[in-house]
Formats: structure tokens, C-alpha cells, sequence
């Protein structure tokens, strides 16, 4: 099978989670110029072990038959070739990435086109944190994956529209974050500026295989700031009548297509977090 190219942006890191036969992955989620917001995903440590939130990579990878969201791809091969450094370049990135959704909430608007990901704006005074408890257990191999570690951070947030929603936080800089500091977990909080008045956040969301559950892959953070003109934002296009970032499911399809003409998928069993 022809393995997609595809130039991407990382907006988010999930946490290693385990799949239904006890293997470790990882996903990411990539603004990527040839199909717009994409989730890849591989087995943990494999490929995605170097690569950070902003970087530019080049990545090679296929359509699998046991995740069939639209916008999941298994991750073959990839290297970083940048990075996006300026915190302005990020905020217009951000704000660009927000899912144009009118006046519906952005999670039933998804849900409703049977899409997986979607960036939002929460209503700030509306942020809430929780630390749930989980079972934790032992696994052979001795690492503790985000589905059976000890606790679970949740914030509660509101959209524009009114809705409100309570997101599991997966991102892999909270699992590190509650790993390291287990007698402080609510410091994640914190770090991640929720209640902080000085700055604006921006919520990386995605569905699991379950498809009306979300969860946060991670949770943006800018410091209030006079907006500055800023040089040309590569990343940053006027888009096409297909939607870019958000492509219609018939375009992501066909686009697919053109890497797999002869249906030959990749198996892969069922994961529980984006």
C-alpha cells in the first residue's frame, strides 16, 4: 500500500494509553497542509518519542481498518524539520484552528458530521478543575498507562453557545505532570494557566473510538498580549470551499483513497483514547 505524506504541524501529544491486546501507543494531533486537523497515532517510544508541541514534521503514513475516524492515521515514519517558536505565530495559529461552528456548541456540532477532532475557545470564567481517583494497577511490563493511573485530571469547561462539558485531560504533559508530582496532582492545573485571568486558553479536543466521548489532548495557554503584527504565517492559508483545517468527510475520503487504491488496510486493535 502507498504510504500518505504528510507535512504537519503538532498541536497535541496524548498520553500513552494501552489498546485492547496491552500494547502501549501514542497519538498526536497535526494541522497538516494535505488533509487539514489529522490524528496519527503509533506504538509508544517508536516514533513519536522526539517530537514536541510546535514542531513542523514530515511524516509518512496509512489508513487503518480498525480505527475508522476520518481523520486517524497510522504513523509510519517521521521527522521533525522545524519549529514554531514566536508566541504570535501561535495565537493566530490557535485562533485559526478554532472550529467555525456558528452558534451550535462545538462537540455537538462534531458529533452531528461524525468528525472526531475540533479546537475550541472555552468561556474562561467558566473553567473548572477536578481530580478524579482510578484504579491503578500493576501491568506485566511495569508501566502505567494514562487508562489505570492513580488519578485523572478533568476540567470542566463552557462553550460559546451555553453547552457545558466535563473532558478528561490526556495529554502526555499531564500524565508527566501527575508521574512526577503525585502528592501535588492539582499542580497540572496550574502549569497549564486554567484560572489564570492573564491568559487566554484554547482546548485541543478529540473523540475516543466511543464516538461521544471527548477528551482534552491539551490545553493551550497564551499570556494576554497588545496584538502585534507579525511576518507571514506559513500555516495560515485562506483556505478552499472543502473547509481546511475542518475538510467534509467525502473530501478526507477521497484524499484517502488516492494512498489506497486497492483497500488493503492495515489492522490495528481499538484504542481508548484519541
Amino acid at each position: 500500500m502507498s504510504a500518505a505524506t504528510i507535512n504537519g504541524l503538532i498541536v497535541g501529544i496524548g498520553a500513552p494509553n494501552r489498546t485492547a491486546d496491552g500494547r502501549l501507543v501514542q497519538c498526536c494531533i497535526a494541522l497538516s497542509k494535505e488533509f487539514g486537523l489529522v490524528r496519527l497515532f503509533a506504538e509508544f517510544e517508536s516514533k513519536m518519542s522526539d517530537v514536541s508541541l510546535w514542531e513542523e514534521v514530515k511524516a509518512t503514513a496509512i489508513k487503518t481498518s480498525r480505527d475508522v475516524r476520518e481523520e486517524s492515521w497510522k504513523l509510519l515514519t517521521i521527522d521533525v524539520v522545524g519549529k514554531v517558536d514566536c508566541k504570535h505565530k501561535k495565537r493566530s495559529i490557535l485562533n485559526y484552528m478554532v472550529l467555525p461552528c456558528g452558534n451550535e456548541d462545538p462537540i455537538e456540532y462534531q458529533n452531528s458530521r461524525q468528525l472526531s477532532i475540533a479546537v475550541a475557545v472555552p468561556v474562561k470564567q467558566t473553567l473548572s478543575a477536578t481530580m478524579k481517583s482510578q484504579d491503578s494497577e500493576d501491568t506485566k511490563d511495569g508501566f502505567i498507562a494514562q487508562c489505570n493511573q492513580g488519578n485523572r485530571a478533568c476540567i470542566g469547561w463552557e462553550s460559546s453557545s451555553g453547552v457545558r462539558h466535563n473532558h478528561a485531560c490526556v495529554g502526555h504533559e499531564v500524565f508527566e505532570g501527575l508521574r512526577k508530582n503525585p502528592s501535588a496532582p492539582m499542580r497540572v492545573f496550574e502549569n497549564m494557566h486554567t484560572h489564570d485571568q492573564d491568559y487566554d486558553n484554547w482546548l485541543v479536543l478529540g473523540n475516543t473510538q466511543h464516538r461521544n466521548v471527548w477528551v482534552i489532548v491539551h490545553v493551550h495557554r497564551l499570556k494576554k498580549t497588545t496584538p502585534e503584527r507579525i511576518e507571514q504565517n506559513s500555516w495560515i492559508t485562506d483556505g478552499d470551499p472543502s473547509g481546511w483545517p475542518y475538510l467534509r468527510k467525502e473530501v478526507m475520503r477521497a484524499k484517502a483513497a488516492a494512498f489506497n487504491p486497492q483497500k488493503t488496510l492495515f489492522t490495528m486493535f481499538d484504542m481508548t483514547a484519541t
